[in-house]
């Protein structure tokens, strides 16, 4: 009969389960629930623990993981990974299991990196983390949750709806609520996947255990998309087994009675089906497991290039599918073969797709897009993980690597160019330099660029977002007082770089300039701007503008309201105004939705 007690954790918010059926036992098993879920939910999973391993004993946490929940992940996995430090301080173990279902397999790994990290900087933990041998995730979310169409029409019309419900609760507190927290590209998520990838390869090359991911998988997972559950970057050498007859929550009710024919014809019970498989997935031999695991995608594996040493992200901006990107991306690649003579560098040219005027302006949009790249970065870590990142952005490309420096800390550069920036002006490059978050920047400012001079500028001048007009103003940080414009300059030791290119908002992407940008991404020196596009000031008509841009903001909607009210005169019917009034509607938002 188990004993039930309560162990002295540091305090969060819920009580603390331990179960110790015995107290001589010699390993321990960590039990982590799902959102909006609670200990008892894992009581079947329990039960089975104890069948599996008579003499273990069970961590069993509740997780504060409710609905309005606003705690952060990372909080979470460090108050239990404390947790785990005095349990084990207090007994030593010889193996360590975990077992987390959805968040709670987040949770689990995002303990496990926390207790090596400790332990390779001498704060703890060491007594206990090389004896994990198996984390098993039910319906692991590894790759973070999106809605997307794959999901049922009602559960996407749920996780839509409460999306747009996070978003608002966003836009007026401070902490947002933890499921967002788990999205796919979210800073948690990310962080995640990048650590979990860079310990893997360190405990290879270093000739360490690393504990062995199993991962089961519902056979008709309801709630979260397969391509969420599954992430092949950092789980590429996870075991995968299908659960059969099984969706992303009742996955762990194992005591479920409801029966089901088999293949043989037998009818079975659908938890004793269970039950199986998670028993394989606790006790099986790894020889086993990898003769029963299979690649639930069409897509093979990636496999990691340990011999490319540099990486390039070129991305693209807003109402542009980024086709340049790749032509820009082959210049580099060859600048990069001239100069070491081996293709040793790896281009990366993702597209976001479309992106039109309205939903640029609207902050969650940009996020969303932040994310996206965050995932691309992810994928690309794994891909190439002795590597290091340059980055190519335009206009909008340029505000998701910005974004993203500001909101992932664990994220560094090597050698940033931009182009038609729509970041603030007084964006911190010089403390990212100071903490070796990035090497060398470069941007170039057009000298007609009316796009960011006039909307971007606006929007800094009021301070209503996150963007801003060094695309036409320049960073603060890389001006100097010793020019009167932006010509590059080493002399003062700085490796923030500026100047004025001749034209528009695309200036710098023209042909004649790749030589030149490719440069500055192989080397991290000043390109050598080609002399027929070369600039020292600024058109003049567009700076005097830029000074007025909110205003013209204004100028525009007036004129607009007056188109609308000339519309609405043209006839004497209220029915035919209000019918040309909404196809004068439709226009606009086809306008700024589409175009």
């Amino acid at each position: 009969m188990s004993i039930q007690k309560t162990i002295d954790a540091p305090p969060l918010r819920a009580r603390i389960k331990f179960l110790t059926p015995y107290g001589a036992s010699k390993q321990l098993v960590v039990l982590l629930h799902s959102y909006r879920a609670s200990a008892e939910t894992l009581g079947s999973v329990s039960d089975l623990v104890r069948q599996a391993f008579p003499d273990a004993d069970q961590y069993v946490p509740e997780l504060a993981l409710e609905t309005d929940a606003l705690t952060d992940p990372e909080v979470l996995a460090q108050h239990h990974c404390e947790g785990i430090n005095k349990i084990c301080g207090a007994h030593d173990y010889d193996s360590i299991f975990f077992v987390g279902h959805s968040i709670g397999g987040l949770l689990a790994r995002r303990i496990y990196l926390n207790a090596l990290n400790a332990s390779e900087q001498g704060n703890g933990a060491s007594h206990w983390v090389d004896k994990v041998e198996r984390i098993i995730l039910l319906a692991g979310m590894n790759r973070g949750w999106q809605a997307g169409h794959q999901l049922s029409l009602w559960n996407l019309i749920r996780w839509r709806i409460g999306a747009v419900l996070a978003v608002l609760h966003g836009l007026t507190n401070k902490s947002p609520l933890l499921i967002m927290s788990v999205r796919r590209g979210a800073p948690f998520i990310t962080r995640l996947r990048v650590d979990w990838i860079d310990a893997s390869h360190a405990a290879k090359r270093a000739g360490r255990t690393f504990p062995k991911v199993v991962q089961l998988l519902g056979s008709i997972d309801d709630m979260v998309a397969p391509s969420d559950n599954i992430d092949l970057v950092s789980g590429s050498d996870f075991y995968y087994l299908d659960v059969p007859y099984s969706g992303h929550a009742n996955v762990v009710e194992l005591d479920a009675r409801e029966k089901v024919r088999t293949v043989e014809g037998a009818m079975v019970e659908v938890g004793a089906l269970r039950r199986a498989v998670l028993t394989r997935a606790l006790a099986a031999e790894l020889r086993e497991l990898k003769d029963a695991s299979y690649i639930p995608s069409d897509e093979p594996v990636p496999e990691a290039n340990e011999a490319i040493t540099d990486v390039v992200f070129v991305i693209h901006g807003i109402r542009d599918v980024g086709h340049w990107t790749q032509k820009i991306a082959r210049a580099i690649l060859s600048k990069h073969k001239t100069a070491h003579g081996a293709i040793l560098l790896e281009p990366e040219t993702p597209s976001y797709g479309f992106f039109p005027m309205l939903p640029f302006l609207m902050p969650w949009k940009r996020r969303q897009k932040v994310e996206w790249f965050m995932d691309q970065f992810a994928q690309a870590k794994a891909k190439f993980p002795n590597a290091k990142f340059s980055y190519v952005g335009h206009s909008h490309g340029t505000y998701l690597l910005a974004r993203a420096l500001q909101d992932y800390e664990f994220v560094k550069f090597k050698n940033v160019l931009f182009a038609g920036s729509v970041v603030r002006s007084g964006f911190p490059w010089k403390t990212l330099i100071d903490d070796g978050r990035i090497e060398n920047v470069f941007n170039y400012v057009a000298t007609s660029d009316w796009v960011v001079a006039i909307f971007p500028k606006a929007i800094e001048l009021t301070n209503l977002q996150d963007l801003g007009s060094a695309g036409h103003d320049g960073f603060k940080a890389l001006k100097s007082e010793q020019y009167l414009g932006y010509a590059p300059t080493q002399s003062s030791g700085e490796r923030l770089e500026q100047t004025f290119i001749r034209g528009s908002h695309s200036a710098a992407l023209v042909e004649e300039n790749w030589d030149a940008i490719a440069e500055f991404v192989v080397n991290g020196t000043p390109p050598d701007i080609p002399e027929s596009i070369r600039a020292s000031t600024q058109a003049n008509w567009l700076a005097i503008t830029a000074g007025f841009a909110p205003l013209v903001w204004i100028v525009i909607a007036a004129f607009l309201v007056l188109i609308g009210s000339g519309i609405w005169r043209l006839s004497e019917s209220d029915i035919v105004s209000t019918i040309l009034i909404g196809i004068y509607g439709l226009l606009l938002w086809k306008v700024v939705t589409r175009l």
